[in-house]
């Protein structure tokens, strides 16, 4: 985490961050873009996706991205969103209050929106296995993309072994009707992911937290 913090602060410009990006698979980003119903970028806490955020932005896409306002400690909150503005040039969609009305003005506008998929979704969200254990996952990217009928598109980023990154972008992914089922294939390229590249995989906070805290406050468990 303090890596990913030092290298975000200390870049100046979204030139600077295209220069430390390769894109592999741009035209899956470009495809679904083209279709004019924006599209939805399933992403995970892997690597430098902010960096990647700039990086795109420098090169003319409109990205947005789902966020979750921190404790301002120390204006952290205040530090990172200057620079998500005014460096990277994103959109933030704030997770609370009217996020899926800005949500849904986003995708209208035929623009990116950028979901991290593997937050814990505690009370908000559908049971389902990630890493062989239940996991409470949201599924509200899944939602608005049934809703708008827009592609959902996976993309990941690799640090690779001179620092530098790696965007990747996949296919869209074609869904099945059943809720679960669709959280079954997102939850298996998120684990894909995961296990290729564990030690890059950011997760500092437990992401089966709120299944554990319904576990131990099961009748009968102490």
């Amino acid at each position: 985490m303090g890596r990913v913090i030092f290298e975000f602060l200390n870049i100046k410009t979204r030139e600077e961050a295209a220069k430390l990006v390769s894109i592999i698979g741009e035209e899956h980003l470009r495809e679904a873009l083209n279709k004019g119903r924006g599209v939805i970028l399933m992403t995970a806490h892997l690597a430098n996706w902010e960096i990647v955020a700039a990086a795109l932005r420098h090169h003319g896409y409109p990205f947005n991205a789902i966020y979750t306002p921190q404790r301002n400690t120390a204006g952290i909150e205040d530090i990172f969103r200057e620079q998500r503005e005014k460096v990277s040039g994103m959109g933030l969609v704030p997770s609370e209050g009217a996020a899926m009305k800005e949500a849904f003005r986003v995708l209208k506008r035929g623009e990116i929106l950028a979901v991290l998929q593997d937050l814990d979704a505690r009370a908000d969200g559908v049971t389902s296995r990630f890493l062989g254990l239940p996991a409470s996952c949201h599924i509200g990217a899944i939602k608005l993309s049934k809703h708008y009928n827009c592609p959902i598109v996976p993309g990941r980023t690799v640090r690779d072994e001179k620092g530098k990154y790696i965007a990747l972008f996949y296919s869209p992914i074609t869904f099945d009707e059943d809720m679960e089922k669709s959280l079954y294939l997102c939850n298996n390229i998120l684990e894909s992911w995961v296990s290729e590249h564990p030690d890059q995989w950011m997760w500092i906070l437990d992401r089966w937290e709120s299944m554990d805290n319904v576990t131990r406050h099961r009748p009968g468990n102490k």
